[in-house]
């Protein structure tokens, strides 16, 4: 049971979610978008937030929309994680989400929801840090499209009252080949220890994390590392551990040393990976 009570919202389009969230503020009120709200309902039972209305984006057309053509991938960010794996439009994706939750979890979380996330793993960020994807915003001054990389380095960089609409991945990136891990302390659906996500294109590796630090994160300084090829394999992967931006977290899901130790294994399989692909 949640604990307090709140006014629900169902507005049909983006400029009417964006009223009713401004005109809550300017009365002094809390609120919040939702999509999914299997995080909202779980933290306001546990009396860990509390919100005065609450503004569902489901029935919002721009929030429902996954369709890819020749050119791109649109999904709206409450389709939910179940759609996604479904439609199978990003192999990647798909793959990453299957690890994520129960079935009947990803019933309702939403791709937004999950990127958005409170937790720090947010593994359906990766692929989208990969693909290097844009990201449609709706706030008090319009829409706007950015580039995720512009919005997002180990957190979002997004004023409070805006949220993100849609989620654009060019074609090229859908069909690349990629490498997918995820390492669990127990079930294969717990939260991960390490998930390391890879997408390989005609020239470059590129590599992202999740559980290695509090949020996931796509570096550089990694990759660079992973593309020098006048190294030898072994060498590329302790100096790509050293490359990290942060160390590496520990806490009860694995030991910072631990996950270093995993970490290796993984790059080391994205290395011989990459070697096989060039063959």
């Amino acid at each position: 049971m949640i604990p307090f009570e709140f006014e629900f919202y169902t507005p049909e389009t983006v400029e009417e979610a964006v009223k009713v969230y401004m005109t809550a503020k300017s009365k002094g009120l809390l609120p919040m978008y939702y999509s999914g709200g299997t995080e909202f309902i779980s933290r306001a039972r546990r009396n860990e937030i509390q919100v005065d209305l609450v503004i569902d984006i489901k029935r919002i057309d721009a929030c429902k929309l996954c369709k890819a053509d020749e050119q791109e991938l649109t999904l709206g960010a409450a389709v939910t994680l179940t759609e996604i794996i479904e439609a199978d439009l990003f192999p990647l994706l798909s793959d990453v989400l299957l690890s994520i939750a129960t079935r009947t979890a990803r019933n309702k979380i939403t791709i937004g929801g999950n990127m958005m996330s409170n937790l720090p793993y947010k593994e359906a960020l990766l692929p989208f840090l990969l693909a290097d994807s844009e990201v449609v915003i709706a706030g008090e001054q319009g829409i706007r499209q950015v580039n995720i990389h512009d919005v997002y380095t180990d957190r979002f960089s997004i004023a409070p009252e805006e949220w993100i609409v849609q989620i654009i991945t060019n074609a090229k990136a859908l069909q690349a080949s990629y490498y997918h891990e995820k390492r669990t302390r127990q079930s294969q659906i717990n939260y991960p220890l390490v998930t390391a996500t890879s997408l390989f294109d005609s020239e470059n590796t590129r590599i992202a994390l999740s559980g290695v630090s509090n949020n996931p994160i796509r570096v550089k300084q990694v990759e660079d590392v992973a593309n020098d090829l006048k190294k030898a394999k072994d060498v590329r992967v302790v100096e790509m551990v050293e490359a990290l931006p942060t160390q590496i977290i520990d806490n009860q899901e694995g030991s910072s040393a631990y996950r270093e130790f995993v970490l290796q294994g993984m790059f080391h399989d994205i290395l011989s990976k990459r070697e096989e692909l060039q063959k």
